[in-house]
């Protein structure tokens, strides 16, 4: 059975914080979609992208971009980086696609990251690292899954949004804390270490947060983060693992009104 461990923490009661919502709109200066769905290949290609409104200069680069990428045909595929460095605004997914090998930098206003598929699952693998510039939001939709191998960094806040499960499995750095909107956010474990949040506090405002490695064998995960509950929301540590909640330092607040449930129920990777 899972078990769940508060740490020494200090219990407080405060003001609510809530998911932001509004803001400006996003300024894409292109908006690019992979152009062939049964296969992979390489980011920076033109020949792989497909954006009538610019010409021949189709690959997604720049802070007001949007990458489009279809749900595969018959894969997954792999979209490589090779090692280089690109920015967008938006990300958009469909299912079964793999990219890997480089940098993506969310920048410019309001950047997203979006899973689209109602099944199966995209993964942005451990050679990729992910940079928030930002305030970038993952809104993965129902029935679907986005991993998330690599590591995240950046001045940047994670939100999380959709009825989908986005999976972190990196030890992440990204320092603008995270909030739990709706859906499943959990840790897994790559390569056996388990996954962190960003630095900065986790509010949680609905949905479920959860760890698993999806394996054999009891894993602890700690959260050392400040933690506000906001809204209605779920922890749980399925299986044989473990979740240590706080430490010496880190505080836990539960605002008027909300509600938190700790469980070891079903889950898994």
């Amino acid at each position: 059975m899972g078990a769940m461990l508060l740490g020494t923490t200090a219990l407080a009661m405060g003001l609510g914080l809530g998911l932001a919502t509004g803001g400006p709109a996003m300024a894409q200066v292109s908006v690019s979609t992979w152009s062939d769905p049964t296969g992979g290949g390489v980011w920076d290609s033109n020949g792989n992208w497909d954006d009538p409104s610019i010409g021949p200069n189709d690959v997604p680069d720049g802070i007001g971009d949007l990458a489009i990428i279809p749900d595969a045909v018959g894969g997954p595929h792999t979209i490589d980086l090779e090692a280089g460095s690109f920015t967008v605004n938006a990300l958009s997914l469909g299912s079964d696609f793999i990219l890997s090998n480089g940098t993506l930098t969310l920048g410019g206003t309001t950047p997203q990251i979006t899973y689209t598929a109602a099944s199966g699952q995209s993964r942005l693998a451990s050679t990729l690292s992910v940079v928030l510039n930002a305030g970038t939001t993952a809104d993965v939709a129902a029935g679907g899954t986005l991993i998330v191998d690599g590591v995240v960094s950046g001045a940047g806040a994670l939100a999380k949004a959709g009825d989908g499960t986005l999976v972190l499995t990196g030890v992440n750095t990204y320092a603008g804390g995270t909030t739990l909107g709706a859906g499943t956010l959990r840790l897994g474990a790559f390569g056996g270490t388990p996954a962190t949040l960003g630095t900065g506090a986790l509010l949680l405002d609905g949905g479920v947060f959860e760890v698993t490695d999806g394996a054999a064998g009891a894993t602890t995960f700690t959260v050392t983060n400040d933690i506000t509950v906001a809204g209605t929301a779920t922890v749980r540590a399925p299986g044989d693992d473990v979740l240590v909640l706080g430490d010496a330092t880190a505080t836990f607040t539960r605002n008027a009104g909300s509600a938190l449930t700790l469980s070891s129920g079903a889950g898994g990777r």
